[in-house]
């Protein structure tokens, strides 16, 4: 991960601001109808075991149930930064009889081990190096992979940085340059660790972006 990124994501970023940003620009909402639209028409089997690596707060969970990723699912959801973990943790905490466990995790070195049926990864890609990324998901031999990525006009921050920031996200957009990945590299390096693209969804969000979900296998 670029230096940047990370003091963002450990010492700027607050479980506060990032949700709050992320609600504000409509992309926390539009992940999760994508989201639950892939598991709906892609779905695992019941009893599987689900990685959300890089899972921030888990503010998805304010907009799907967790039984909208699977019946009698399992989840597992880790980060590298504590305090997105303890929030997270009370988002699910709301819900009653949920199989889950948290654990600090770097998910381009992963100390995980597999088999996993499934993981979810939502704008995770553009924050780190994201081949070795995929190179840990696939170490843990998940059938499906579900991801969501950001794109945009390539020549722009992808912090729109004409908006109205928060303190926080303006320190951020400065030290930090997340790489949205292009979804032909994506595709293309998927299919060299063996896995076809299924599906892919879009939606529309301010500022001229389009958050796109990829289904694999």
């Amino acid at each position: 991960m670029d230096p940047g990124e990370r003091e963002g994501w450990m010492e700027i970023i607050s479980a506060e601001e990032l949700d709050a940003h992320m609600a504000a620009i409509g992309q926390a909402e539009a992940n999760a109808d994508i989201t639950k639209q892939m598991f709906l028409e892609h779905p695992l089997r019941p009893n599987s075991r689900l990685l959300i690596p890089g899972c921030g707060t888990a503010q998805l969970f304010d907009y799907v149930q967790p039984s909208d990723l699977g019946s009698d699912i399992k989840l597992v959801l880790t980060d590298i930064n504590p305090s997105f973990l303890a929030k997270a943790r009370k988002r699910l905490q709301r819900f009653s009889g949920i199989d889950y466990h948290m654990q600090m995790d770097d998910i381009e070195e992963t100390k995980l081990t597999g088999p996993y049926d499934g993981a979810l990864v939502v704008l995770v890609l553009q924050h780190v190096e994201w081949q070795k990324a995929i190179d840990s998901l696939v170490s843990l031999n998940p059938s499906k992979l579900y991801i969501v990525e950001q794109e945009q006009d390539p020549s722009q921050h992808a912090v729109t940085k004409s908006r109205q920031l928060s303190e926080a996200w303006r320190k951020y957009a400065e030290i930090a340059n997340p790489k949205l990945v292009p979804r032909t590299e994506l595709t293309n390096y998927m299919a060299d660790k063996g896995y076809s693209l299924v599906e892919t969804y879009e939606r529309k969000v301010p500022d001229k972006k389009t958050m796109v979900g990829f289904v694999f296998q």
